[in-house]
């Protein structure tokens, strides 16, 4: 048997032979390329449809044992299929219910050739115009999943090693294909590397195209600025050259001294980072800082600590805390808190899998409102650092203290 090409434009008949007649004549009417197939059998229409393209279906309910499942069945398997009936001594209500049940059209017999042909015009551009929707749907999802490829390849690793003996995990639950949260560790130069957590104010396309203004503007800017609040205030500046206000963003930023286990951090508006010591005691990485992207004060203020070997500093976005459990109630800091002093002592990798267990436990698995980022990096000291690590902190380098004015005029 040749099988049917799909580009053929069909319309397929379940009725007898003096109702596929007028069919026949009003698809010469309306669409001279426009072919017809016919059946007396409802059982057998599946198999009739097949892969053709079919721009309506017209049924005599007369032949129809059970005109409710008939519906429910077709409407499961054929959604973008107008289906006009041909309604024989139906009831009102029972013309009524089936059009509920989803009836392109009713029209009650003996057919009145004229109607017929209106209709069947309207039911193909209706057909044409869902043909041409999904086909738009297919294309739009391919780019986006395309986008979502392009958007994970900028972020880090699940896992990666550092210059200096660091590790990072890191993990990321979009809320939707594209996402709003970036994150990344760079290397600056031997001895530093720059950590940056950000969250753009929504998600979806408009967010994810920030999230490659973030790391173009990282890659561009981090090996000259050595001064996190400094560092803050470029990104800012050029946000606000770029990026419309709608789409403002929180940022924590940090500037890690692989050799001295000195961190120094700002922070515009970004949830404080938590600090796990060896011992298991925590504390939070607190820095006051305005939104990034809004205004050109940030108000900003650089806090600085020195990590100890085994160390781990643990960066998320509010995607994670403001996380739904129930109806009034979020998962919340106090949580996250709990859950991280319950692990004390585990590498990054698996501290990171309970957090992100713990929340689709209570969650029920539930694709989460906003997007997720965890990022741990977790400082380990070499043999080599460890002599390194013992010296004064107290010198400040020049070249992390020039201003931003002098990095770029």
């Amino acid at each position: 048997m040749t099988e049917i090409p799909t580009t053929c434009e069909w319309m397929i008949v379940v009725g007898e032979t003096e109702l596929c007649s007028i069919v026949d004549e009003s698809a010469a009417k309306a669409d001279s390329d426009l072919k017809t197939d016919s059946t007396a059998d409802p059982e057998a229409l599946h198999s009739l449809i097949g892969n053709r393209e079919v721009d309506i279906v017209i049924c005599d309910l007369g032949l129809v044992n059970n005109p409710g499942e008939f519906l429910e069945s077709f409407n499961q398997q054929y959604p973008e299929i107008p289906l006009l009936l041909i309604a024989r001594n139906q009831k009102m209500i029972e013309t009524v219910e089936i059009m509920r049940k989803g009836a392109f059209h009713i029209l009650p017999a003996p057919v009145n050739p004229h109607e017929l042909h209106r209709i069947v015009v309207l039911g193909m551009e209706v057909a044409r115009n869902r043909r041409e929707l999904r086909e738009r749907k297919r294309v739009m999802r391919r780019d986006l999943e395309m986008a979502q490829q392009i958007q994970l390849s900028l972020l880090p690793p699940r896992e990666m090693a550092l210059p200096g003996g660091a590790a990072v995990s890191a993990r990321h639950i979009p809320a939707e294909i594209l996402g709003g949260d970036f994150f990344d560790v760079t290397e600056i130069d031997d001895n530093h590397v720059g950590m940056i957590m950000a969250d753009v104010c929504g998600h979806g396309v408009a967010a994810s195209l920030v999230v490659v203004v973030l790391k173009t503007l990282l890659l561009n800017a981090a090996p000259f600025v050595k001064a996190p609040a400094m560092f803050l205030e470029h990104l800012n500046i050029q946000l606000l050259k770029v990026v419309p206000e709608t789409y403002y963003l929180t940022c924590f930023y940090g500037i890690l001294n692989t050799t001295t286990g000195l961190l120094k951090y700002a922070s515009c508006g970004h949830p404080a980072p938590y600090l796990l010591r060896k011992d298991g005691s925590m504390d939070r990485l607190q820095s006051r800082g305005f939104y990034l992207g809004l205004d050109p004060r940030l108000d900003l203020e650089e806090q600085s600590t020195v990590l100890e070997d085994n160390d781990q500093i643990i960066m998320f976005t509010d995607g994670l805390t403001d996380n739904r459990v129930s109806e009034s109630e979020s998962y919340g800091e106090q949580r996250l808190e709990s859950c991280i002093s319950h692990h004390v002592g585990l590498p990054a990798s698996q501290l990171l899998d309970h957090i992100i267990e713990d929340v689709r436990e209570l969650t029920e698995g539930r694709i989460p409102d906003d997007d997720i980022a965890l990022m741990c990096l977790e400082y380990r000291q070499t043999s080599a650092n460890k002599i390194h690590h013992k010296k004064s902190l107290n010198v400040t380098n020049d070249s992390e203290t020039q201003t931003l004015k002098d990095l770029i005029k």
